[in-house]
């Protein structure tokens, strides 16, 4: 059985490729950093999720996913310690 941050990290994705959103939201960045975080390879990891994600997705929105997860994991260092700031001020999603 996957592990649960992996299993959320999966859905998230599948579902920013199928939305009409050009980004992440918040909460989906959420899962896939947390994700993305606790691996020791992180190019390793995106392309994990990718290999699951892929045939839940057409091509259109395996491409849309694929290119925000390597946006989000070549600023992974920022989108970390951006996340760490918000929630040490208290705010959750």
């Amino acid at each position: 059985m996957l592990e649960r941050r992996l299993r959320e990290a999966i859905t998230a994705l599948i579902e920013f490729s199928r939305s009409v959103f050009k980004e992440f939201t918040m909460s989906q960045r959420e899962k896939i950093t947390e994700y993305l975080a606790d691996a020791p390879n992180v190019q390793d990891a995106a392309h994990t999720l990718k290999v699951f994600a892929r045939p839940h997705l057409d091509n259109r929105q395996f491409e849309k996913g694929s290119k925000e997860l390597d946006r989000l994991t070549s600023n992974l260092p920022t989108v970390i310690k951006d996340m760490n700031r918000t929630q040490s001020r208290g705010f959750r999603r």
